[in-house]
């Protein structure tokens, strides 16, 4: 994934409330229905997905300290 592209595009509504770093936005975010692995192992309903510039994250809303997963760009 190009930083350089994610910087470039417009930034969108924060829907779902991420905490962002002070030089981060929000280009992408959509409500899906299910989010798993391609070995098929479901990693959670109802998930929000939210892309940045700098990361992916997506949350599926529940109380486990485990629900949402992150991942940085290099």
């Amino acid at each position: 994934m190009s930083r350089e592209y994610l910087d470039t595009l417009p930034e969108v509504e924060n829907k779902y409330k991420v905490k962002l770093e002070e030089d981060e936005k929000v280009v992408f975010t959509i409500k899906l229905n299910m989010f798993g692995t391609e070995k098929d192992l479901l990693l959670g309903m109802d998930p929000y997905f939210t892309l940045t510039n700098k990361r992916i994250v997506v949350d599926n809303k529940s109380r486990n300290l485990d629900s949402k997963y992150t991942s940085r760009y290099s």
